[in-house]
């Protein structure tokens, strides 16, 4: 009976580091491509598969006119959405070192490359998922000559074991396509007029804005609280919507509000130089419908920017992403990392400030430049100019806003 015992306690031992290392991994590579890439009107549509691993995913190299992108997906679907990186350009003969690695059971997944970690949650936000069914030993295949030093393990990795694996040479190199970094500029060279300012804290304030999708609006303490009718739709596409400012206003901008996220997730965009194709304000009835999903704002027809500036959500969790960025509609365009978003832990009201300026557009959050990027007429099309401007929230959001102000922008003589 002991003997008996013994058997069990050792074949449920056996049995649980078996799914320990079923819930753990770890995949590194370098990747060194041949000739330049980058987004934009030119680059045609291809998707290459460059390496798999057996049981578990395959990695892939997206080119396409709205971004680049590097996706590991799963070879079975689950919560957890794969790892992927957003690009505008990569340059060749430039050497980056990839390492994604996750804990299902703690809900850990994080991406560095050359040692840079691209995306950092508090622990309060991870989310545990079902761990992956793999072959008992995954074999490691590469399929294109960018690849090299291919590696995976059943394992976690820490920051610092990450670091150890990191050659000095690479070490926070050639970040740049994932991570962009603002150049200094001295903003005190603009002259800025007062040309629209909002309180945002009664009902009257917004009478003659324009809601597109299920937005609930109420108000409190001096300011505008904004969630979805749908909080828990059935899926990514529902429960989103936007709200206008139906104002026109013109180039060479810049809006300013305080913005309190309340929950801890979700997405909130904020739009700008919103016309239609041919110049028709956003109210206009010969416009297609809107109804808050995404496509009919970024595909559709209307011509604008938008700026990705809180970004709290598990699609998101493993990308770059989920930062800030820069978005060109229309045909639809990624365009810009940001260095910085608001942070989901801090509520409290933090100062927002987008400046469109021509072709130069900059985010800043509390005073730091998060954000800066000059549009290329010939890469992304025609630059637009005057528009409307307006908020968007997925369905988990619940924020608030106040002091909204539009100055008009032009150098000091």
């Amino acid at each position: 009976m002991k003997q008996k015992t013994i058997c069990i306690v050792l074949l449920i031992m056996v049995y649980s580091l078996l799914a320990r290392n079923v819930e753990q991994g770890f995949i590194e590579f370098k990747l060194k491509i041949a000739e330049d890439i980058k987004n934009g009107y030119d680059q045609i549509f291809s998707i290459d598969t460059l390496f798999t691993v057996d049981g578990i995913g395959q990695f892939e190299l997206i080119k396409d006119y709205s971004a680049i992108i590097g996706r590991f997906k799963w070879k079975s679907d689950c919560e957890h959405k794969g790892f992927m990186f957003y690009m505008t350009d990569m340059e060749k003969n430039k050497e980056f070192l990839f390492q994604f690695t996750w804990d299902s059971k703690l809900g850990l997944s994080d991406m560095y490359v050359n040692g840079v970690l691209l995306r950092k949650e508090n622990d309060k936000f991870y989310r545990p998922w079902s761990p992956i069914n793999i072959d008992e030993n995954p074999v490691v295949h590469s399929l294109d000559s960018s690849v090299s030093n291919l590696v995976y393990q059943p394992k976690f990795y820490t920051f610092r074991e990450i670091a150890k694996r990191v050659p000095e040479k690479l070490k926070e190199k050639n970040t740049e396509c994932f991570i962009k970094k603002s150049d200094l500029i001295d903003l005190n060279i603009y002259k800025r007029d007062l040309i629209y300012s909002n309180n945002l804290s009664s009902e009257s304030d917004v009478e003659n804005w324009l809601i597109e999708g299920p937005a609930k609006i109420s108000f409190k303490g001096n300011s505008m609280i904004v969630e979805s009718e749908s909080p828990n739709p059935p899926d990514a596409f529902s429960g989103n919507f936007n709200f206008w400012c139906p104002e026109t206003f013109p180039d060479s901008i810049m809006i300013e509000w305080e913005f309190m996220p309340i929950n801890d997730f979700g997405v909130c965009h904020f739009f700008f130089s919103a016309l239609g194709e041919n110049g028709e304000k956003i109210t206009d009835l010969s416009l297609a419908e809107r109804d808050g999903h995404y496509e009919q704002y970024h595909s559709g027809d209307l011509n604008n920017y938008f700026i990705i500036y809180f970004s709290n959500w598990n699609i998101l969790r493993t990308t770059n992403f989920a930062i800030s960025s820069l978005h060109k509609s229309t045909p639809y365009s990624f365009v810009s990392h940001g260095t910085k978003g608001v942070d989901p832990q801090k509520k409290k009201f933090n100062t927002i400030q987008v400046y469109k300026i021509k072709e130069r557009i900059m985010l800043k959050i509390d005073g730091e430049i998060c954000l800066d990027w000059n549009d290329d007429i010939k890469r992304y099309g025609r630059i637009y100019n005057e528009g409307s401007i307006g908020f968007r929230q997925m369905a988990e959001v619940k924020a608030r806003y106040r002091n909204l102000k539009v100055y008009r922008i032009s150098l000091n003589n």
